[in-house]
């Protein structure tokens, strides 16, 4: 892959890793240096309060956000220094909700446009009947009727909002999706149904999850390893049911005391 290379030294890479990733806007440092690795199917928690870089690291993750220093690596081949353009075949790889789908779909655009959209750009030699079959497996894996293709996002519920996202994600078949705080706009009942949706489809697809939230009672049940921000730095790093069981860190234990669910 023209602009691309892999790192040495590692025999099996993770799936996705960074290492010492500083990352910022305009010269000013955000994130001063995170580490993370996530494996085949695994599903990792990043959490902290609003403000404390989360999504500036998914936006790096992603491609959208050009780091500032160290590596960002997709199964051992570097991706930090990579053009859009160059970017573009690792999409297909990973994919991203964002937290809040009105901004994320286009409102002039109908949901058959939306989820049709990612397929021509990735698998342009598709006739149009296979781009149809595959919007309709899509409806059907986040659980939606094909006959909203017609329709636009503003006439939909949040909720419903984020099944079309979900399902824009995971069009071109990533290995991972990052979810950027996806069910903080959504009342409990409607979280509970995303989060299992996403439980569903990670056990049948054996996708890999970033779980993003600034709340940890959300990411309790999920999450195999937990990640806690706290102005733009990593405070902790343990598996979950350590975490839960005996944080380290005051911070950690603030947000465990803040939780209502607790």
């Amino acid at each position: 892959m023209p602009g691309t290379s892999s790192l040495k030294g590692e025999e099996n890479p993770p799936l996705l890793s960074c290492d010492k990733l500083r990352l910022g806007y305009g010269g000013e440092v955000v994130v001063p240096g995170i580490s993370l690795a996530i494996e085949t199917g695994e599903t990792v928690a990043l959490v902290g309060e609003s403000g404390s870089g989360k999504s500036t690291v998914a936006k790096a993750l992603v491609g959208l956000l050009r780091p500032m220093g160290g590596t960002l690596a997709l199964r051992g081949h570097e991706l930090g220094n990579l053009t859009p353009r160059q970017w573009l075949p690792f999409r297909k790889k990973i994919q991203i909700m964002f937290q809040d789908p009105s901004h994320a779909l286009n409102p002039r655009l109908s949901v058959g446009q939306l989820l049709a959209e990612p397929l021509r750009i990735h698998y342009p030699e598709w006739k149009r009947a296979a781009h149809l079959l595959r919007i309709r497996e899509l409806l059907e894996q986040v659980h939606l009727p094909t006959d909203v293709l017609d329709r636009y996002p503003a006439e939909f519920s949040g909720g419903q909002r984020q099944r079309i996202l979900l399902a824009r994600a995971l069009a071109v078949e990533p290995e991972l999706l990052i979810c950027d705080e996806p069910v903080s706009a959504l009342d409990v009942s409607i979280q509970a149904r995303l989060l299992e949706l996403l439980g569903e489809l990670k056990r049948r697809t054996g996708l890999a999850l970033l779980f993003i939230s600034h709340d940890l009672a959300v990411v309790q049940d999920m999450a195999r390893k937990v990640l806690v921000m706290c102005k733009g730095d990593v405070v902790e790093n343990a598996l979950a049911e350590d975490l839960f069981r005996s944080p380290q860190h005051p911070y950690t234990r603030e947000l465990i005391d803040a939780s209502p669910r607790w």
